[in-house]
């Protein structure tokens, strides 16, 4: 996550749009702040201790969103990030694509005013 928001800002680096990035422990203690001052809100990333759950909270919404699951891969050397699609299959997502999935709507909704098209 913490390469997601150091791309971000660097892309975003002459408008006032840039992330600060924190360590948190609101949720969990595997818990990341994501937080734009131009905007003045934040979202929470962060595993779910009581399922293999990734998932964001955000102050506007009621409930935090399950991005995506994970398991330990079969040969035992590391995670495997996966979403259940609605006919309760699988589909393996990379952990580019978590980030992009629990970061779009908080950077993008409302897309930012100044690069917006007229």
């Amino acid at each position: 996550m913490g390469s997601a928001v150091i791309e971000y800002n660097e892309r975003m680096s002459e408008t006032d749009f840039r992330l600060f990035r924190s360590d948190c422990t609101s949720k969990s203690h595997l818990c990341t702040r994501i937080e734009m001052k131009r905007k003045g809100s934040f979202i929470e990333i962060f595993i779910d201790v009581d399922e293999p759950v990734l998932k964001v909270y955000s102050p506007a919404g009621t409930e935090s969103l399950e991005i995506c699951r994970y398991r330990v891969n079969a040969d035992r050397s590391g995670l495997e990030l996966y979403v259940k699609k609605p006919d309760q299959t699988t589909s393996m997502i990379s952990p580019e694509e978590a980030c992009k999935l629990a970061l779009h709507d908080f950077l993008f909704k409302p897309f930012p005013s100044p690069f917006a098209v007229r």
